[in-house]
């Protein structure tokens, strides 16, 4: 906001611009730009690479719909591209963004050419990356080891004579790896194949997972519960798989010996290689395992803790497509009514800065956890030239400003020196 006469502006001046930037044109932005479209808001789509799809266009099938990941892509994409409101940017970055919820400016480089646009919210939706370090012993064949991601690339090739395929998840693999398992070990038995799955806790807590698990199961599928003991090597052409039900007694136990053709592992999901860059430009947290922040896991999981920044999709978090979609709803509707909220009500509820008092010294701007304060210069009545500006939309009123201001310049209606006096003088109490 440019430097204002009076001081705070008034509320006509704090204006909400109707454009959504979304960053990530796989499966998440996608979403996110359709539901940002059906609310009537104007949406650009930036996308690092030259098409949209993201790693959802390398997956063959999905577990809950018969519907393909490739025919899903297409019905959406043929949406966005015949809304004169939605602007698709490939082979984009973002590279500065300044201002607050309601009026981003951000500085776009879309190949190699900057461009500065205007939005009022930010929708990150970047994705995931996927690392995969086989265990391959020494001297065996390491075409043998295939990741999940692999498999759904050669689903096709494996047609003809009947080969033995094993699956191993692992407990701190994500939700998601088990239902890919399930999903492609049912495949591969449909299809006439031996199949073999090794898991540590059957993690099916997921829509529709329970009734494809008991459909693996009805259909063939081998489970071993215990990944940890499982020994692998190679004789001739086949890998052995050796381990012990970890659940019996040393006694009891014996060793169950497997001959397959091939061994499948999920790939290590981690976040995307420009995850810290990008938190760093738009100032927003991640956590602990690298992934972008939520702000409240289960309040309000898809915001930041900067109002007008949402995140939907694998950059917060692995998750299913009907998680996504109901993820992208959640961050447009909270879009929506930060645009349509009454700016007046909003600035009456926020603290109130006595720019007579404010000493400048910066304090209330370098401790707001939600980086709400801005700077203007050119006040009126201000001890320096300058002032803090509480900006309506990305304060959260939290009261750290409050607390942290040295010379007692900041307070919050109704919670004034005077109004405190008042009150205490009220009920016999010394101010």
């Amino acid at each position: 906001m440019n430097a204002q006469a009076k001081y705070p502006p008034a509320p006509e001046e704090v204006q909400f611009n109707p454009t959504v930037l979304v960053i990530g044109g796989g499966a998440s932005g996608i979403a996110s730009a359709v539901k940002a479209a059906e609310a009537g808001l104007s949406v650009v789509l930036l996308e690092k690479t030259a098409e949209l799809g993201g790693k959802f266009a390398q997956i063959s099938s999905m577990y809950q719909t018969d519907l393909s990941p490739s025919q899903w892509l297409k019905e959406k994409i043929n949406v966005l591209e015949k809304n004169d409101k939605v602007a698709i940017y490939t082979n984009g970055s973002l590279e500065k963004v300044k201002g607050q919820a309601g009026s981003f400016t951000v500085t776009l480089n879309v190949s190699g050419k900057k461009e500065e646009i205007v939005v009022g919210a930010i929708v990150v939706a970047t994705g995931m990356e996927l690392s995969s370090k086989m265990p391959v012993p020494e001297g065996a064949d390491a075409g043998r080891f295939m990741s999940q991601m692999e498999l759904e690339k050669k689903m096709g090739d494996f047609t003809g004579d009947s080969k033995c395929f094993v699956f191993v998840v692992k407990e701190d693999d994500f939700l998601c790896g088990m239902a890919n398992a399930l999903k492609n070990s049912l495949k591969l038995k449909n299809s006439g194949h031996e199949v073999y799955l090794f898991y540590d806790e059957m993690k099916i807590s997921e829509e529709k997972m329970e009734k494809l698990y008991h459909q693996a199961r009805k259909e063939g599928v081998y489970f071993v519960r215990g990944t940890q003991n499982l020994k692998i090597g190679q004789q001739a052409d086949k890998l052995t798989i050796t381990t012990v039900d970890p659940l019996l007694p040393i006694k009891l136990a014996k060793e169950l010996i497997i001959n397959c053709d091939y061994l499948i592992f999920n790939e290590d999901l981690v976040p995307g290689a420009d995850t810290k860059k990008l938190a760093e430009i738009l100032k927003v947290t991640r956590g602990p395992g690298g992934f972008f922040q939520e702000d409240n896991f289960h309040l309000e999981p898809v915001n930041s803790f900067r109002a007008g920044i949402y995140f939907v999709g694998a950059c917060r978090m692995p998750d299913f497509l009907h998680n996504v979609q109901e993820q992208a709803g959640s961050a447009v509707n909270a879009i929506y009514q930060l645009s349509t909220a009454d700016v007046k009500s909003l600035m009456d509820q926020k603290p109130l800065i006595d720019v007579a008092k404010c000493a400048y010294c910066l304090t209330c701007y370098r401790s707001c956890p939600r980086n709400a304060i801005e700077l203007l210069y050119g006040i009126e009545g201000a001890a320096w030239d300058g002032a803090p500006y509480v900006h309506p939309y990305a304060c959260q009123a939290c009261g750290s400003c409050v607390a942290e201001c040295p010379n007692r310049a900041i307070s919050f209606p109704g919670y004034t020196d005077e109004d405190m006096k008042k009150q205490f003088s009220g009920i016999g109490g010394k101010s």
